[in-house]
């Protein structure tokens, strides 16, 4: 770890040198259009539809289509003075599971603070490959100053396993399939406003069929992670943002460190360490520069392939096309994002980043690295800001692309 600090320090230096003025310039043009079209003053101006609110755009054919589409959409939407619930048709896409269709409510419960907004996301879908998925990801505060994150899931997917990247250097190794339940939850108290502490838990269990491997070696690593991985551990955050689902302002960091132990129930022994840090920075009309430093460790004698640190996947690195691609004893991932207003309920996005995993925490962390960067398109799911439905596409120096559909934005 100490090694690194250089790296991230020069990273973040780099980025609001060069990058963060780049990307600026980049969320600017739509803002610059939008003030262009209206002799509105432009102080008041956060969005393309308070434009259209002040007349101050002619009504043309594209005004009424998205007219047309806020009638469609209100037919899909509730909305009541505590409760805001919509149904909308799920997609999503990855060269694993194939094209994926299915049903996504989306649940808020509204608080006298829009920041401690309660969301629950369920979903469920089958795809072209077999794979289907049941999932519930919920972000509840009680009595404001009490958080618990939680996410169920029951899955099964065709896979393929990539082994320990120090040992196999992201190549395919093997192919099954794979059934994982899992129970992950987290519980903070706000001791203050900006800093909370609490209990987090994990419950996962893994399963494995149908094994075609290269050898009967590769065959036996998997069969060892098949069973429980339980554990439970503390957290310990700090967190300045104005918004935890539409996030336009503010800092966020989150320390999180779980023990797995036969005591919980879990086949393995070993523990875990995850370090977050994120910075929002407001630009512009309604335009948002967003940074993240991330870092895990794991620590064990007989840790399950699919607990190892990783930044692939559709929040950590999203030019991986697999989550489990790159996975090792250690992992780090610095990234940079503009979010900005395009028009009506659409929004867009680039991003560029850089991670790497190895078996130690030394000079091979940042041998390799993989650099990436994408971009994408937002949706907003209920008229005012609040919670965003995403498509993000990237791709790595080390040729992986990936598209990813998700819900809440990756960070």
């Amino acid at each position: 770890m100490p090694e690194l600090m250089p790296i991230i320090r020069t990273f973040f230096y780099m980025l609001n040198k060069y990058c963060v003025h780049w990307l600026i310039i980049v969320a600017m043009l739509p803002n610059i259009a939008l003030a262009q079209t209206s002799s509105t003053d432009t102080t008041s101006i956060t969005s393309y539809a308070q434009l259209v609110q002040a007349d101050t755009l002619s009504a043309n054919i594209f005004d009424e289509a998205v007219a047309r589409a806020e009638r469609i959409l209100k037919h899909i939407t509730l909305h009541t003075s505590k409760v805001d619930l919509a149904l909308y048709p799920a997609a999503s896409y990855s060269g694993q599971s194939g094209l994926a269709i299915g049903i996504m409510p989306l649940i808020r419960i509204k608080s006298q603070q829009s920041r401690h907004a309660t969301i629950i996301t369920p979903a469920a879908l089958v795809s072209t490959k077999k794979m289907w998925e049941l999932q519930c990801d919920a972000d509840i505060y009680i009595r404001q100053n009490n958080q618990i994150e939680a996410k169920l899931e029951l899955f099964h997917q065709p896979d393929d396993y990539y082994g320990i990247s120090s040992q196999s250097g992201g190549n395919k190794l093997a192919s099954y399939h794979f059934y994982r339940y899992q129970l992950n939850t987290i519980y903070t108290h706000n001791f203050t406003e900006k800093l909370k502490a609490g209990i987090a838990a994990d419950f996962t269990y893994h399963k494995f069929k149908n094994i075609e491997a290269d050898t009967s070696a590769i065959s036996a690593q998997i069969e060892a992670s098949i069973g429980w991985a339980n554990g439970a551990g503390i957290v310990v955050g700090f967190d300045t943002r104005d918004s935890h689902t539409y996030t336009t302002n503010g800092w966020y960091a989150q320390a999180k460190w779980l023990c797995y132990n036969e005591t919980l129930g879990s086949n393995s022994h070993f523990s875990t360490f995850v370090l977050d840090v994120r910075r929002y920075l407001p630009v512009g009309i309604a335009s948002v520069i967003a940074m993240q430093a991330y870092w895990s460790s794991v620590v064990g004698p007989d840790v399950p392939f699919y607990k190892m640190s990783t930044f692939g996947g559709t929040r950590l690195g999203r030019a991986i096309p697999h989550c489990q691609k790159y996975v090792d004893h250690h992992a780090w991932l610095c990234q940079g994002e503009m979010r900005y207003p395009i028009f009506w309920r659409i929004g867009g996005t680039v991003w560029m980043g850089a991670g790497n995993v190895s078996n130690k925490a030394n000079k091979n962390l940042v041998h390799s690295v993989h650099g990436m960067v994408g971009a994408g398109f937002r949706f907003r799911a209920f008229a005012d800001k609040g919670l965003n439905i995403r498509l993000d596409a990237g791709i790595s120096t080390q040729g992986d692309k990936a598209i990813y559909i998700n819900v809440r934005e990756a960070f």
